[in-house]
């Protein structure tokens, strides 16, 4: 080989052919790219993380080491806000209350933030103080459904509402006040999402922008699949499998859908769905089935769907119009018929797989 080249090209020439070929050899190699993935529990349900990995610009991320920062950061989520965990700040919180108000961390501190403003703007149809009602009907953490008299539902209201809570900042402390000390809060409707936004950081710190993380059927999707624009499925209305509704194409979003048709429980032939109506203390009876929104945070996503759900068919298409949410509902009429809505937002905003 070194023979040919002192016959056929100088010596320079040599070095520079043989260069190109190292780097094209490397360079071909380094390029490889494969989808990765992990996966546990959390939060009372499962998380998936994947991601696109290679080894060009040292960017090879090994899946154990990963997974165990994925997970401390969701164990940091659940030691501040899951209302399942007896020593959790919020947990906390919400049996005993100290005058002056109770410090809370960051994240929780910018998860009811959020919550109280989404609660405001909803009139009260988003409310995080809604938890003595849910537990009444069996939804939190004792798991007990059955349906509470009119006397236990009364007795508990003067509890709920989420004016009775604020926050006070001194410096980087925050603080909660209560005006009622038995005031409880639950944050299960915006504390996954934000579990999901957290996870997409961590990642993007990494530098593996290209990535799709999902915590109990919350996602957000960033960058692509393997040069692919990620496809998420919206599921269909029904309790006894999984079915497939439409099909969504995403880059950069979030997606998160809230519904009634698979937490809830039966007596003498009624539906009684976790979803409660802050009015009355008592699940929703309207005809939305699901509500999903489209949003560059997924907590916010996860919150809106939530509130789009509680205000049933009509409320929820006027006021995801007046603050522009992108969001797609399905009902179902007494025929079983089913009729669906979007918004200008969702059309905007979607690509959906033909």
């Amino acid at each position: 080989m070194i023979s040919f080249f002192k016959k056929f090209f100088k010596p320079l020439w040599a070095v520079i052919f043989l260069t190109a070929l190292f780097v094209f050899s490397l360079s071909g190699c380094r390029s490889k790219s494969a989808l990765e993935e992990i996966n546990g529990l959390t939060m009372g349900t499962t998380y998936s993380v994947k991601w696109v990995s290679s080894d060009l610009g040292g960017l090879e991320v090994k899946s154990e080491a990963l997974k165990q920062e994925v997970e401390s950061v969701l164990k940091e989520i659940n030691r501040q806000m899951s209302t399942y965990i007896k020593d959790s700040e919020i947990s906390k919180l919400n049996l005993k209350y100290q005058e002056g108000g109770v410090e809370i961390s960051s994240w929780f501190a910018e998860v009811l933030r959020f919550s109280l403003q989404l609660a405001q703007q909803t009139n009260g149809a988003f409310d995080p103080t809604l938890g003595p009602w849910i537990n009444l009907w069996g939804f939190g953490p004792n798991g007990e459904k059955r349906i509470p008299s009119a006397q236990k539902i009364s007795k508990v209201r003067p509890l709920v509402g989420f004016e009775k809570v604020s926050l006070k900042m001194n410096g980087e402390v925050v603080k909660v006040l209560k005006s009622e000390a038995k005031t409880y809060v639950d944050l299960s409707a915006t504390a996954k999402g934000f579990g999901v936004d957290r996870l997409s950081t961590l990642l993007n710190e990494k530098g593996l922008k290209d990535h799709l993380i999902e915590i109990g059927g919350e996602i957000r999707a960033s960058g692509s699949k393997l040069g692919e624009v990620w496809k998420v499925g919206i599921e269909a209305p029904e309790s006894d499998g999984r079915g497939l509704h439409k099909v969504v194409q995403l880059k950069d979003l979030a997606v998160a859908t809230s519904g009634s048709y698979r937490n809830f429980f039966e007596s003498k032939g009624k539906k009684y769905s976790h979803m409660i109506d802050f009015r009355t203390g008592k699940p929703v009876e309207h005809g939305m089935v699901s509500a999903t929104v489209l949003h560059k945070n997924c907590m916010e996503a996860d919150g809106w769907a939530t509130a789009l759900m509680a205000l049933g068919p009509e409320k929820s298409m006027q006021i995801a119009e007046k603050y522009g949410i992108a969001a797609y509902m399905i009902s179902v009429d007494e025929n079983d018929k089913i009729k669906t809505q979007q918004t200008s937002g969702f059309q905007k905003l979607v690509q959906e797989k033909n």
